[in-house]
């Protein structure tokens, strides 16, 4: 993790943090004999293994055992208490990598302990695994569900529109900003190792982070490894597009200390050589992969210095530019690939308690709802439309804070968040404000879809019917927002068929 540390007035820094004891796992591998009762019986003793030390193996390799984890994996899916792995002949050196591969290749598998586990032995070989369930299976049955419920709302609205850049960006964006880095480690709070604790927690380490990321992006068909070190005790992401590898490091895109809607992107979608020779960035080392990531092209993206939440749409994306190094610093940008069109300039400052000193950084931050872009300054929320017209002030600082805004999000249960503070180098005060959705429904960044209302208006009409044969025939564009509505019978794309549809769910309703 990096610690974001924001010098007054003239100056400006970033301290990185050094990794401290991400988790995890030194197996302690007790040599555990055979006792010979008889010639017929034989009495095997369980040994369990500890993994409270350095939780990463050697190498990041896990391919070595696949086909056993694969295995293991299944029988742990139907709860089995003692899983025989006999006739794979693993040594008891390599249980760790077992485990790790059981965990690191199957990140649904949250209910298993990820830092200890038993297993029983014969000869120097692992006759039985272990598992150490963290749930009975009615509590895990429960947590499936809930997990269940986020994924969905994380990858609601993600579709064939999107280019698998667009949806991995789009994931790490909403990963970061719904997850919090834990700063306890302990053993006793394993979830943070896993993707429970990640996407439904909101809290979790760099495997809980990595493990997180890589189960959306499966889930998206982008194919996902887990990438460890051993002597940076950390682990991250690598994913696959258009048949390129790179590094998505989603725990050091999440800087400390955590500020509502606040997302890094100074390592997404990195090569090899960025990660271990780009100045700008804490080197990563000491890591093998099944992959070597050779391509350069988004070393230097136009991303790689946008501290918050990028929206897309339609192939539009919609930033703030907040950092003081950054020549466009203080305004709200629309990006088409290929123009930066400024939608907003943000004038405010951000002063250190009654000092009079300010800092040289804004700390503005967005998020979408309803056709519509909401950003803070330090004293209020402003809502403003996405072509840049009618600002209006959406929510005023009450009278009675005198901190400034340093944070902005839309929490889960529906509320905006705001977060205050003296000082962006410190812990915030996190505050509800106004209700914006029903919790019941999905994120408000996601928008609420309507099937059958191709025109966004809410309803569905013969108006409907008639957007879509405009778009069938090349004569209107829909966003992609009511691309999803309009496309009812789910095929992947928008046609007569759809029109047909609607038309009976017009009639329907008559």
């Amino acid at each position: 993790m990096k610690q974001g540390d924001y010098s007054l007035v003239i100056s400006h820094k970033f301290i990185k943090k050094t990794v401290s004891a991400f988790l995890i796992f030194t197996f302690i591998i007790l040599c555990a004999p055979m006792h010979t009762v008889s010639a017929a019986t034989v009495n095997l003793e369980t040994v369990s293994a500890d993994m409270s030390g350095n939780m990463f193996a050697a190498e990041s390799d896990y391919s070595k055992y696949q086909q056993e984890a694969d295995y293991v994996a299944w029988e742990i899916e139907g709860y089995s208490s003692q899983i025989d792995v006999s006739w794979f002949n693993i040594p008891v050196e390599d249980c760790v990598l077992l485990l790790q591969t059981v965990l690191y290749t199957h990140p649904e598998l949250y209910f298993i302990s990820p830092v200890n586990v038993s297993y029983i032995q014969s000869n120097g070989i692992i006759k039985d695994f272990v598992p150490i369930y963290l749930y009975s299976q009615a509590e895990r049955e429960e947590k499936d569900r809930d997990l269940a419920e986020i994924t969905e709302k994380m990858l609601y609205g993600i579709d064939d529109t999107y280019s698998d850049c667009q949806k991995a960006l789009i994931v790490h964006d909403r990963l970061i900003i719904g997850c919090q880095y834990s700063q306890d480690i302990s053993t006793d709070t394993p979830s943070i190792y896993t993707i429970y604790g990640c996407l439904v927690d909101g809290t979790a380490v760099c495997q809980g982070y990595a493990l997180a990321y890589n189960y959306l992006m499966e889930k998206l068909g982008i194919e996902a490894e887990f990438v460890s070190s051993v002597e940076m005790q950390h682990a991250w992401s690598m994913i696959k597009i258009k048949n390129q590898y790179y590094h998505v490091d989603t725990t050091w895109d999440d800087p400390v200390y955590d500020k509502g809607g606040q997302v890094y992107h100074s390592y997404f979608l990195k090569s090899d050589s960025a990660l271990e020779n780009d100045g700008s960035l804490t080197k990563h080392y000491g890591w093998s992969a099944n992959h070597k990531a050779a391509d350069n092209f988004f070393d230097h993206f136009f991303w790689e210095k946008v501290n918050t939440q990028i929206l897309c749409e339609n192939n539009v994306y919609f930033y703030i530019s907040n950092l003081s190094q950054d020549s466009s610093k203080g305004k709200l940008i629309c990006y088409d690939g290929a123009k930066k069109t400024v939608l907003d300039t943000i004038t405010a400052k951000w002063y250190a308690g009654n000092t009079g000193a300010y800092y040289m950084n804004n700390f503005s931050y967005l998020f979408y709802y309803e056709d519509h872009l909401y950003y803070n300054t330090n004293d209020r929320v402003y809502r403003i439309n996405m072509d840049g017209s009618g600002k209006m002030v959406f929510y005023e600082r009450p009278k009675e804070i005198k901190q400034d805004i340093y944070g902005l999000h839309v929490n889960r249960d529906g509320y905006m968040y705001l977060d205050y503070g003296d000082s962006p180098n410190q812990v915030q005060t996190r505050t509800a404000t106004v209700k914006i959705y029903d919790a019941d429904s999905l994120f408000p960044s996601f928008g609420i879809t309507i099937f059958g209302d191709a025109n966004g208006d809410g309803k569905v009409d013969v108006s409907d019917v008639t957007a879509v044969q405009l778009y069938a025939a090349g004569s209107l564009d829909l966003t992609s927002k009511q691309y999803i509505s309009a496309d009812v019978n789910g095929d992947g794309k928008v046609d007569i068929q759809d029109a047909t549809e609607i038309q009976l769910i017009c009639a329907s309703m008559i």
